[in-house]
């Protein structure tokens, strides 16, 4: 009796060794019915009949999406081996497309440790969530030969390391989204995106991005809690500005390329609870939406120069670490607790184009010590907006015609100090002293202010020339005269002059050319003046500018002379630079100049 059950027992085991490690060769549509003549089951796999035995399976021949479909259920909870390299096709079935790993695949297979695909190209795609959910699944073979991954398909995974070969250019999204132990990734280096979600909530640590990257999706590395530091390469043109690091808590470092653009201009939660300490804002922003620097350690925030952000989102910056900060023109609203919590700051500057401050803006910003407001009318003030303030000692500086506006408008009053805004000073370029000749056309000038604001002209001496307020100076007679510019300044700015002198020559009553010195430049006056169009200075050939020569480099005795273009015409002036006082002038005609 007892070797009855003994043989009994071995009999079991046996059968049970035969299920756990089966090879099966199948055409496309029979794996059901290959599989069960094997293992012993009906071929239709009854309703809630699972083939818990089978571990290690072995596939041979040619399959389709729906064969995916039948065993998925009886062997999904147990397989923990399968093995793929004796398939010579995938077929196309409905939208399953030849050649692809069909989608869903292995979804929840929850046992598989390792898969092993085809060689030879025989799968090029991974259909979506083909693996996603096999939190076991930590090895697969046989990558050789996709180009591509869809999306989720590797999500929830129990990788801890991969490597993309390079026949891989397209991921879809999400592709190795929350598989926790996932820490070394080698990517492609033909891959073109890393899209949306592509590796949040793993365990990377760091990641190396090809060049043939050009685009990183929204969520990208969301989560990532071990990822400190991340380069991105020059290549990359476009950055997805959702959540893209959203909780990388360890985050200290993200070197950004110059020139890079954020998709759709939008910044959102992008870097909130990371670790950096600076950041340049991309030149295409438009928006810094809700908690985008949230809890992160921030010290120095950049706005461009050409700044196109209009909104800062609420709590976009709440707990940063700023000690001072800018808002440039242009930015029409902060959020409500957009700086709540930063108690470092000590000095803000809000710019006149803002019309809109949300509600505890400013709430617990307690080592705020100025705050310089540009508007020329109070905003209406929301609850809360300067609560942990203390608008005793913090003083309020204002557009000086506002000043009394500010003193009685409600949320404003409340500072004891409230003060005019010391004003910028600004300085005017590009006029200098210049030179005329009675009869010239009239001379545009064209100084300009650092503030960028208009500027104006007078003249001392309205009889020698004459000059509108936008500066144009039209020539009357000869004298020296000077030229003002001047900038008026306005709430921010204070006003700035500076003077010129200009120096009017009559040359009417020369009968023939000749060459003169005005201050540093030579030029040809008289009649015919313009047919000399080369110059020389002591036999080498000088560069003539609207007429003019430049002798400011030059020293000592100089022969000037001056050419017809044809050589028929010629005149010569020797001076001493050093006194710039002519020694002696000849004209010599070598052939009369035709008129």
């Amino acid at each position: 009796m007892k070797k009855l059950f003994f043989l009994s027992i071995l009999l079991c085991l046996t059968l049970y060794m035969q299920a756990a490690q089966i090879t099966v060769t199948t055409t496309a549509g029979n794996l059901r019915k290959d599989l069960g003549a094997i293992v012993g089951f009906d071929a239709q796999f009854p309703a809630g009949s699972r083939l818990n035995p089978v571990s290690d399976l072995k596939i041979n021949g040619t399959l389709n999406a729906q064969d995916f479909a039948d065993v998925m259920y009886p062997i999904s909870q147990s397989l923990q081996t399968l093995d793929l390299s004796g398939v010579t096709a995938i077929e196309a079935l409905n939208d399953s497309p030849a050649g692809q790993l069909p989608a869903s695949a292995c979804y929840q297979w929850k046992a598989m440790t390792t898969i092993t695909l085809p060689a030879n190209a025989v799968i090029t795609s991974i259909g979506k969530k083909a693996f996603s959910d096999c939190t076991a699944l930590t090895s697969i073979n046989g990558l050789d030969g996709i180009t591509t991954i869809n999306d989720y398909a590797f999500s929830n995974t129990g990788f801890t390391a991969i490597t993309l070969p390079n026949s891989v250019t397209t991921l879809g999204s999400g592709v190795f989204g929350q598989s926790k132990s996932l820490a070394n990734v080698t990517l492609s280096n033909n891959l073109a995106a890393i899209p949306q979600a592509t590796f949040a909530s793993t365990k990377l640590s760091s990641i190396n991005i090809p060049a043939s990257v050009t685009t990183i999706g929204n969520q990208a590395f969301q989560g990532c809690s071990s990822l400190t530091t991340i380069t991105i390469p020059a290549t990359v043109q476009w950055l997805g500005g959702d959540r893209t690091f959203d909780d990388c808590e360890s985050l200290t470092t993200i070197n950004f390329p110059a020139g890079i653009q954020i998709i759709d201009g939008k910044l959102n939660q992008t870097f909130d609870y990371t670790q950096i300490t600076s950041f340049t804002i991309p030149s295409n922003v438009t928006t810094l939406g809700q908690s985008t620097f949230a809890a992160v350690p921030l010290t120095s925030l950049t706005f461009p120069t050409n700044n196109l952000v209009t909104t800062i989102g609420d709590y976009c910056l709440s707990g940063a670490s700023l000690t001072s900060l800018v808002i440039p023109e242009g930015v029409t609203s902060l959020g409500a607790g957009v700086l709540y919590g930063n108690a470092t700051l000590q000095t803000i500057e809000l710019p006149a184009s803002l019309t809109t401050i949300g509600s505890d803006a400013f709430n617990s910003c307690s080592g705020l010590q100025s705050i310089k407001v540009k508007n020329t009318f109070p905003i209406t003030l929301p609850t809360g907006v300067f609560t942990g303030v203390d608008q005793t000692k913090c003083i309020l500086y204002v557009p000086s015609s506002a000043l009394a506006a500010y003193k009685a408008a409600d949320g404003w009053k409340n500072f004891s100090n409230i003060a005019e805004n010391a004003k910028t000073a600004q300085t005017i370029t590009g006029l200098s002293d210049f030179t005329a000749n009675v009869g010239d056309a009239d001379i545009t000038l064209a100084a300009t202010a650092s503030s960028g604001l208009a500027v104006t002209y007078a003249v001392a001496d309205a009889t020698i020339a004459t000059v509108s307020t936008a500066g144009l100076v039209h020539i009357l007679k000869e004298g020296t005269t000077t030229i003002t510019a001047t900038q008026a300044g306005n709430d921010t700015y204070s006003a700035v002059s500076t003077t010129a002198n200009l120096t009017v020559y009559n040359y009417s009553w020369l009968l023939a050319p000749a060459i003169t010195v005005e201050g540093t430049n030579a030029k040809v006056v008289g009649t015919d003046a313009a047919k000399f169009t080369k110059f020389y200075i002591n036999g080498t050939a000088a560069t003539m500018t609207n007429g003019k020569v430049d002798l400011s480099n030059q020293t000592g005795t100089l022969i000037l002379k001056a050419t017809t273009d044809d050589s028929t015409g010629e005149i010569k002036l020797t001076i001493n630079k050093s006194t710039t006082t002519a020694k002696a002038s000849s004209i010599v005609i070598k052939s009369r100049i035709n008129r």
